[in-house]
């Protein structure tokens, strides 16, 4: 009787070894995730509020998160401001006026300020912006399901001694987040998409912009020219021209969706 049982319980084990084994474990899904897009077999979500399972596999195992900070510091400990945001809606007023700094950590992101309702800030997963484009003025946030074209944008530029650093997000503060370059950039190398350029921190002083299309050799000029060199303390990535933006229609090139010209 004894040896029947063990034979039982042998042979559940099995089973549930073998069942166990037939599908993905979390961590392969997370190594290799099923790529964008809108087919069968394609997650259209970069980030969710749990799990999306998708003939077998899982679209993503993260929540969306986005990190908010104040005064210019991206980890300010217990006493600076830090708030934990998930999903797309209003700031809470005694914040508004306090956030500063930001980190994407999973998802998408389209940032709204006071004074510019109708124009945002696009913030891609893995982005660490020590300096927004508008400082203090954080009205709204809003998850931003698609791979959007300018996260794949970066910018490749070279100090005097030859050594290359590509940025592929915006950084206002290079004077305290990127020391290494802060006033060294003399040259840029490659590009791709939109950026401006800064001789001051916190987007301050003279600037001068860099539109998908210019040519390299006419960029560097322009750095010389107007005194570019070794003077570049922020760097900053546009969503589209800025030599234009007046005619460009910059709404449209972000995909708003129909929410923010409904409450904005």
């Amino acid at each position: 009787m004894n040896r029947h049982r063990k034979i039982q319980t042998l042979f559940l084990m099995v089973l549930i070894l073998m069942t166990v084994d037939a599908w993905p474990s979390r961590d392969d899904t997370k190594e290799n995730p099923l790529p964008l897009g809108d087919g069968p077999n394609e997650c259209s979500k970069l980030c969710n509020t749990g799990h999306e399972n998708l003939n077998g596999g899982e679209c993503n195992t993260h929540e969306c998160l986005l990190v908010l900070f104040g005064e210019d510091n991206l980890n300010p400990g217990r006493r600076g401001t830090k708030l934990w945001i998930r999903e797309t809606g209003e700031i809470a007023e005694e914040y508004k006026d306090t956030i500063t700094s930001a980190h994407a950590k999973y998802g998408n992101w389209v940032l709204k300020f006071k004074s510019r309702p109708f124009v945002g800030q696009i913030l891609c997963e893995g982005d660490k912006i020590p300096y927004l484009d508008m400082n203090d003025e954080l009205d709204s946030v809003k998850e931003l399901h698609e791979d959007h074209p300018v996260c794949k944008t970066k910018l490749t530029v070279e100090d005097e001694d030859g050594t290359k650093k590509t940025f592929d997000s915006s950084n206002g503060l290079m004077n305290k987040f990127d020391k290494g370059w802060n006033d060294k950039i003399v040259k840029v190398v490659s590009y791709t998409g939109n950026w401006k350029l800064y001789k001051n921190s916190k987007w301050g002083g003279d600037v001068l912009y860099i539109c998908e299309g210019d040519k390299v050799t006419t960029i560097n000029e322009r750095i010389i020219e107007r005194e570019y060199k070794k003077e570049i303390s922020g760097v900053q990535r546009l969503p589209c021209c800025g030599r234009t933006w007046k005619s460009n229609n910059c709404d449209e090139y972000w995909h708003w969706s129909d929410y923010w010209r409904d409450h904005y």
